[in-house]
């Protein structure tokens, strides 16, 4: 009886302190990204999901009324949003805040079932609230992507550690559903992302390969069911689904697949990002793994009795591919092996070039030591974060957007090889030389994680150069005026839309003061919901690479017949072309529309408010 009466005095106090960790990152997680995302407005792709999330709420249909090449899920849940707080840009932010914390949340729980201390977890999990939603701030494809990745990867973690078969049957019905929502958020890295989730999964497929087909195929029959519903419910185009979710952004992905194959793939893998952004943690991580599984494989060699040639090549082989690397692309290091950079690759060919140094049989020594270290587990949670890396390398270079972005998983994979070092220190020699050699790896690590977390935070998160804004004291913008549902926005815009708070405003104003429609040829697709009128555009947003089919096809002359049809159908007399002379951010200009173009001639010019050129098509006074 003594027993249950402890057991009801200590689990609750287990589960506040518990709770008080798990809230911990997921606060911070949404803090930072509400606070930081009200910073600066990208007009092509902070317009995307806003948009999108507007036309949802408007009653349109994707694939009958609108085309994406991706973002579904994104869009159907800030029209949630807006549907609860209204169409705003705090209801924005909070989105994006949202899942920041859960994201936060996510790792947090990844990391405790990989072995992970409370506060180790909430530590790492935290930093990695620094890198997912804040660059950008606002609800975006690949982010949302990210964190229905890392639940599906935290639920195939549970499937392989958990001992109830009714349990792991329910979770691997879940896989599906999540890689799916993943999908329908960007494609990439959902595809790429299920090779990691293979890595989780191995050893299920190998012992339990029937009841895991089983769930997996039960659950990829519920997400056909409900992918195909709202298909024929609301009769979504089949062959506009086939050009714009699946053929445009294919074919665009085959084009980057030998961007792989570029030499920054190496520096990235390493942890030099951009000129703004190099990543200590990470370098340190993956020059600790590569040395140890070095000189571990030499040790392997030794144990196996191998001919000794063999250990020898081995011990000389990093360091001829790395010399290699700089013979091969010579012209690429000497343009980037500049500052920062320079001093991490010289880092990272030092250890490797100890094998000029050091006698065989030391290394031979060191390597049959590390292998009696290094447990199966072990080596599984270090093949885990290299897979988790190189899932965000292998985005970073497939990817045209900021690589500053692309990275959330850094700090997960730098926690989850923190759990390596304490496990390969336990046991080795006394308990005093194990304490300090484990605490002093681990102090470095958690050094140098802080100082990178701290530089990116104000390079990237505060700075916002992601998105080029021009914050600078003499040029910032005035927040006076703002319309109602920006005025939590912080006023910034990158230098080729000129426009300040007030003149939009005025534009604003001016388009929810009349009763007619409006068409945008541009990036501000936000003006839409902000004036409460029907989104025209039959493209989510001005991207010929992905929303609009190549010119010169005839799916483009259909294209711009779909333009013209919306305008008599939404009984639009406004037409707003935004940056007429320079053309959008991806370089699109009306001169490149033959269809669109003649029927702007056609209009009358009402004047400009910032860069937005008016045009009246059915003849209504100023």
């Amino acid at each position: 009886m003594s027993h249950i009466t402890t057991r009801n005095v200590v689990r609750p106090h287990k589960r506040k302190v518990t709770l008080v960790w798990i809230l911990s990152p997921a606060v911070f997680g949404c803090w930072i990204s509400l606070f930081y995302g009200r910073i600066g407005l990208m007009p092509l792709d902070q317009s995307i999901i806003f948009d999108g999330g507007w036309r949802i709420l408007s009653g349109q249909v994707p694939y009958r009324d609108f085309v994406t090449p991706n973002g579904l899920v994104p869009l159907l849940l800030q029209a949630l949003f807006f549907k609860l707080l209204g169409v705003n840009w705090f209801a924005y932010c909070l989105h994006a805040a949202v899942f920041n914390a859960a994201f936060c949340v996510t790792v947090f729980f990844f990391l405790l079932l990989l072995g992970a201390s409370r506060p180790l977890a909430a530590f790492y999990s935290a930093l990695c609230g620094l890198f997912l939603y804040p660059p950008i701030g606002t609800p975006y494809m690949e982010q949302h992507s990210f964190v229905f990745l890392s639940i599906a990867l935290l639920v195939g973690l549970k499937v392989r550690t958990t001992i109830h078969h009714r349990q792991r049957f329910f979770l691997c019905l879940l896989l599906p559903v999540l890689m799916m929502l993943s999908f329908l958020s960007k494609q990439i890295p959902a595809a790429p992302g299920a090779a990691v989730l293979l890595v989780l999964l191995w050893d299920e497929l190998r012992q339990r390969p029937g009841a895991l087909f089983a769930a997996l195929a039960t659950g990829s029959f519920f997400c056909f069911v409900v992918l195909i519903s709202p298909i024929i419910y609301y009769r979504m185009d089949p062959s506009i689904i086939a050009l714009y979710f699946f053929k445009i952004p294919f074919s665009l992905g085959r084009s980057r697949l030998l961007l792989l194959l570029s030499p920054a793939f190496v520096p990235n893998f390493f942890g030099v990002i951009s000129p703004l952004v190099t990543l200590g943690s990470i370098f340190l991580v993956q020059l600790s793994v590569l040395t140890t599984l070095w000189i571990a494989s030499v040790g392997l060699l030794r144990r196996a009795s191998v001919r000794p040639q063999l250990s020898v090549v081995l011990k000389f082989l990093p360091l001829l591919a790395a010399l290699t690397f700089f013979a091969v692309f010579p012209s690429w290091v000497k343009q980037h092996a500049t500052g920062t950079a320079i001093r991490w690759y010289f880092f990272c060919i030092a250890p490797f070039a100890l094998g000029l140094l050091v006698p065989t049989r030391v290394f031979e020594r060191l390597g049959t030591f590390l292998t009696s270290r290094l447990r199966g587990i072990t080596v599984y949670k270090i093949l885990l974060l290299e897979a988790l890396w190189i899932l965000c390398v292998i985005f970073m270079r497939l990817t045209w957007n900021i690589k500053e972005k692309g990275m959330p998983y850094a700090f997960l994979c730098v926690g989850i090889f923190h759990i390596a070092v304490i496990e390969i220190f336990q046991g080795v020699w006394n308990n005093r030389i194990r304490n300090t050699a484990g605490v002093l790896a681990a102090s470095i690590l958690v050094c140098v994680s802080i100082r990178d977390a701290v530089t990116f935070h104000s390079k990237i998160n505060v700075a916002k150069p992601i998105f080029t804004y021009d914050i600078s004291p003499t040029t910032s913008r005035s927040q006076e005026s703002l319309v109602p549902e920006l005025s939590s926005l912080v006023w910034r815009l990158p230098p080729l839309y000129d426009c300040s708070a007030a003149e939009f405003s005025r534009l604003v104003d001016f388009l929810k003061g009349h009763t007619v429609n409006f068409y945008l040829f541009g990036d501000f697709s936000i003006l839409y919901g902000l004036a409460r009128k029907p989104s025209v555009s039959p493209s989510l947003y001005f991207d010929h690479t992905q929303c609009i089919p190549a010119r010169g096809t005839k799916d483009f002359i259909t294209y711009q017949k779909w333009i013209i049809d919306n305008i008599n159908k939404y009984g639009v007399c406004f037409l707003l072309a935004e940056n007429e002379e320079i053309g959008t951010w991806n370089g699109l200009r009306l001169a490149d529309f033959d269809m669109l173009s003649h029927l702007f001639t056609r209009a009358r010019p009402l004047g400009t408010i910032c860069s937005f050129r008016i045009y009246d098509l059915c003849g209504m006074s100023d």
